[in-house]
């Protein structure tokens, strides 16, 4: 639905609601698929599932980015929401048989009002930083106090201070997201707009994170037991600064072909971080629980996506928006992605269980 909306939209605004109707269906999913792994598998398995998981990436990684830049360089860019919805109803009649069990009697009712509290300050508080007046900066400050209202509601206490384990992990789930796309969600900006690449060649970046993103969810599969989950947290934090920073190299001149070495080694760190987080809290979870006290890192990784995306994007407006060249703007959104990836660095051996 939220793809067909977005396909027949007349304007920007109805792109936006067709956006939003995709995201709140890809979080279910995403949710749905991980809480699976926590609760119908053995911990023994679960890095190996995760890894698989990652590597369902490397085909529409390899396809979709070259395929949505020739559907918007010629026949239009709705062509690009339309192209996937076949494969999406392949699917719903691939996984509907499985979901026809028994719901959990223990399963916590869905704190919807909290979910939408969030949502509201959150859009109020990324509405608000990019503005240029006094009172965009009140709708900010009055979105930030409302999404912490319904945060707090929602994550375990003592996710604010990183308190060793569940919270911890919470926290650092965000950090990576808002790290990673931070930066993600504009190097096709900065090689279109900046370095002058086409749609389609800026689009094979992404191919590249793909396959290394696979690659690094394999090795961290065989680490798994070898090392602890904060230790590959780190690991795959330290390669996502290294990126970041040679990104910023290929931004201020550098030789282009360094923005597919950065991003190949951007890959491969969140293929070693992004499963090592859910991984720690379902080794800290009580036993028929798992799904339950995984739900709040899964809202906190999607949150920091769109923290990720929202501010980067607010820097660059409010950059050039005071006459400061596109590249000025980026480098900010690259400052964010940066400052995310290092406390993450900081924080992560507090993601291990304290049992």
């Amino acid at each position: 639905t939220g793809l067909l909306v977005s396909a027949l939209a007349p304007s920007m605004q109805v792109l936006v609601v067709g956006r939003f109707v995709q995201g709140a269906a890809s979080g279910s999913a995403y949710a749905l698929s991980l809480g699976t792994v926590a609760k119908a598998l053995p911990a023994a398995i679960r890095p190996r599932v995760l890894a698989l998981m990652a590597t369902t990436w490397l085909l529409p990684g390899l396809l979709g980015p070259p395929i949505g830049g020739f559907l918007a360089g010629t026949v239009g860019w709705r062509w690009a929401f339309i192209v996937p919805i076949p494969f999406l109803v392949l699917s719903v009649v691939m996984i509907y048989p499985a979901l026809r069990g028994e719901a959990d009697p223990d399963a916590a009712p869905t704190p919807v009002a909290r979910a939408l509290l969030l949502m509201l300050g959150a859009a109020l508080f990324l509405a608000g930083i990019g503005g240029h007046t006094p009172a965009s900066a009140i709708i900010a400050v009055i979105g930030f106090a409302i999404a912490a209202t319904g945060l707090r509601a929602i994550v375990p206490a003592g996710t604010f201070r990183a308190r060793r384990g569940l919270p911890a992990a919470a926290l650092c789930a965000f950090l990576l997201s808002v790290s990673f796309a931070a930066i993600d969600s504009y190097v096709p900006l900065m090689l279109t707009k900046v370095r002058g690449l086409s749609v389609t060649a800026a689009g094979i970046t992404i191919t590249f994170a793909a396959f290394t993103w696979a690659l690094g969810a394999w090795w961290q599969s065989h680490e798994v037991g070898k090392r602890s989950y904060g230790s590959l947290v780190t690991i795959g934090a330290t390669a996502l600064i290294v990126a970041i920073a040679i990104a910023y190299v290929v931004l201020r001149g550098g030789p282009i072909w360094l923005i597919y070495l950065a991003w190949a080694v951007a890959g491969f760190g969140m293929g070693v971080a992004f499963p090592s987080i859910p991984l720690a809290v379902m080794a800290g979870a009580d036993v028929g629980a798992e799904a339950r006290e995984l739900s709040p890192t899964l809202l906190m990784d999607t949150l920091g996506i769109a923290m990720g995306a929202g501010l980067g994007g607010a820097v660059i407006a409010l950059a050039t928006g005071e006459g400061a060249s596109l590249d000025t703007g980026l480098s900010f959104a690259f400052a964010i992605a940066a400052a995310a990836a290092v406390t993450l660095v900081v924080l992560s051996p507090r993601i291990d269980p304290a049992r």
